[in-house]
């Protein structure tokens, strides 16, 4: 079961209109290697996309195998569209034939007002 995202994995946005997503994706450790390259295209292919402000992979250092994904969209429709992205397809069509993904969890907030900690 992947550990559930805390208070300290929470996203601060930048602006009160953003979309923040927290993600984690498990796959088995000995394919993350396999899905690098891909994912290096994924990344780039979606930082261009009209509305994102910030896409980010990182592998947990306590649990490989784990990536946790960080998303920052403008507005929830630019967000609805990078999910219909034909890229985005492509990615999950890619992870399907190459790791398994074990489990999934997906976080969205709507963030408000913001402070500096």
């Amino acid at each position: 079961m992947l550990p559930s995202i805390g208070e300290a994995d929470r996203v601060v946005a930048i602006s009160r209109n953003t979309r923040d997503l927290c993600l984690a994706r498990a796959i088995a450790p000995e394919k993350v290697a396999a899905v690098l390259p891909m994912l290096r295209t994924t990344i780039a292919t979606t930082r261009q996309e009209a509305g994102c402000i910030l896409y980010a992979f990182a592998e947990d250092v306590s649990e490989p195998g784990v990536l946790r994904i960080v998303e920052r969209w403008e507005s929830w429709e630019t967000l609805a569209a990078h999910g219909k992205a034909a890229h985005m397809k492509a990615w999950g069509e890619f992870l399907r034939s190459t790791a398994t993904v074990l489990e999934r969890e997906v976080i969205a907030y709507d963030a408000g007002a913001t402070k500096p900690l």
